[in-house]
């Protein structure tokens, strides 16, 4: 009985010495067919699914700022729809409402003073370098300056800078209505008068600091101090203008200290009053006619310190060089010859 017993034992011992050296062979063969650790392929899994896990989350992030880009683009949209909603409003309430979103050069028509005043009213405050350009017909400009008159209507209805083209009005002649009764006169930065016109009386555009240019197609005649005082004046047409008037008794001649004023020209002149020119900053001075005109006054020219030329038409100049008319002496050596 006891042989068979340790045989009993022996066999067991050698399956398991060979389950072991099995083992043992697996786990070899393991170890060179795969030189990476096992737990190394465990993390790069789990790496991969973190980049993976991140790139969704960057997904979900650019998602979400996207989100919060169409919040921000609804707010704006909001405060869009509140304005036009505002905009709708106001031409429900003032059907009448002008469009102030204009081009800067676009001239806008009325006829007669009505509608100007609210026009302006609801356009924005502006400067003299960029007024508003009024295109105005039906305008008696020869009444006078009594509340009510068409003309004063107009200029109380000047409350922003304006260009004004008048040619399509009305008139003979345009008289004064003083700054401290019409102060919107100031905002006129530029007019053109109609062809009825032929008189400017005195002081008419005195007191129109902003006036830069003056256009008098048919005027004849202009009162002494019309254009008086006008700093920023540059530029006036008078082509027809026979006579600049000045009262014996004043100094403020026509363009009186209108210092921006360089040159003019006056191809129909006939008379010109005393000071008329007197601390402007004329350089030079072209006229037309074939006879000098009178000169009613020693200082027509007086303190115009820059005075260089006096132009006149080539074939007349003899009768300038030559005239005996008064106050003509001291003028004939800035005469140039002109065609």
């Amino acid at each position: 009985m006891f042989m068979p017993k340790k045989h009993t034992n022996n066999s067991l011992c050698s399956i398991l010495r060979h389950t072991m050296f099995l083992s043992l062979c697996v786990t070899v063969l393991l170890f060179l067919g795969c030189k990476d650790d096992p737990e190394d392929f465990v993390k790069q899994d789990i790496k991969e699914d973190v980049v993976v896990d991140n790139s969704n989350n960057s997904n979900n992030s650019s998602e979400e700022n996207d989100n919060n880009d169409d919040e921000e683009d609804v707010v704006v949209d909001n405060s869009n729809n509140s304005n036009n909603s505002s905009e709708e409003n106001n031409e429900v309430d003032n059907p009448d409402v002008f469009d102030v979103t204009k081009d800067a050069n676009q001239w806008i028509d009325f006829t007669g003073t009505t509608n100007i005043l609210e026009y302006l009213e609801s356009s924005p405050m502006n400067t003299p370098d960029s007024p508003y350009h009024l295109r105005i017909k039906g305008v008696n400009l020869s009444t006078n300056g009594s509340r009510g008159s068409t003309l004063r209507t107009l200029y109380d209805s000047l409350v922003r800078y304006v260009e004004l083209d008048l040619s399509g009005s009305t008139g003979e002649r345009i008289s004064n209505i003083t700054v401290g009764t019409a102060p919107n006169k100031k905002n006129i930065v530029s007019i053109i008068l109609p062809t009825s016109i032929t008189r400017v009386e005195l002081n008419v555009f005195s007191g129109c600091e902003n006036l830069v240019s003056a256009e008098l197609p048919n005027v004849t005649y202009i009162g002494h101090g019309a254009f008086s005082r006008l700093s920023n004046l540059k530029s006036v047409k008078m082509p027809m203008v026979q006579v600049l008037n000045t009262t014996n008794t004043s100094t403020s001649g026509v363009f009186y200290d209108c210092t921006s004023l360089t040159e003019v020209f006056l191809p129909n002149i006939e008379s010109i009053g005393n000071h008329a020119f007197n601390r402007s900053g004329l350089v030079k001075i072209t006229l037309g006619s074939n006879t000098p005109p009178d000169l009613l006054g020693a200082d027509v020219f007086r303190n115009a310190r820059n005075l260089a030329y006096i132009f006149v038409p080539e074939k007349a100049l003899s009768n300038y060089q030559n005239t005996e008319k008064e106050n003509w002496g001291n003028l004939k050596g800035l005469l140039m010859p002109v065609k």
